[in-house]
């Protein structure tokens, strides 16, 4: 390598990196914004389902509207009823022909914040962004998890990723070509 090129990646390297992190802080925002607003539909599926079950609705008709759900192939919302010690009610969520159970520990975080928005994978093929809220209706503790495939979220996601993945190579092959040819804009100018 001539001492030309080396004087020249030597001055474009700090650009490179700082183009390179910007890039990443970039795809961390877009990947978060795009990931929070998948909570957005189970968020209000839940809060609704809360709303009819503390105003004495039972869990069936709470949920009437939502059909059974195979969470492996569906990109429609489900809900699940439990009571306080985590025993399921009520699910519109399948996996694998059966109604899908979460986790004690959702439910208990749910409990103790009042709220628990995750991402959930039961099962490979069943990435799902749930909700979990907590209702209370005479004295009678329990819990509503409603959520939705993130399938469409993860595509959105990897077509971000490749975009800005070409914007950063792009970048970096304009800049560097830039600052080997930085000498003979000198002399043009």
């Amino acid at each position: 390598m001539t001492t030309h090129l080396k004087q020249r990646l030597i001055t474009w390297l700090p650009l490179a990196i700082t183009v390179s992190m910007i890039y990443g802080f970039v795809y961390l925002a877009i990947q978060q914004n795009i990931r929070i607003a998948a909570n957005e539909t189970p968020l209000t599926i839940a809060e609704d389902i809360r709303g009819r079950l503390e105003k004495g609705a039972t869990p069936v008709q709470a949920v009437k509207a939502l059909e059974d759900v195979d969470m492996k192939k569906s990109l429609s919302p489900f809900a699940t009823v439990y009571n306080n010690a985590g025993a399921m009610i009520w699910s519109s969520a399948l996996l694998d022909g059966r109604k899908a159970k979460i986790p004690m520990g959702i439910l208990t975080t749910a409990k103790e914040k009042g709220i628990n928005k995750i991402t959930w994978e039961p099962a490979p093929g069943a990435r799902n962004a749930i909700v979990v809220l907590p209702y209370t209706l005479d004295g009678i503790d329990g819990f509503v998890m409603a959520g939705q495939s993130m399938r469409e979220v993860q595509n959105r996601i990897q077509a971000v990723a490749q975009q800005l993945l070409l914007g950063w190579m792009v970048t970096l092959v304009l800049s560097y070509s830039l600052s080997l040819a930085q000498p003979f804009f000198r002399k043009v100018l």
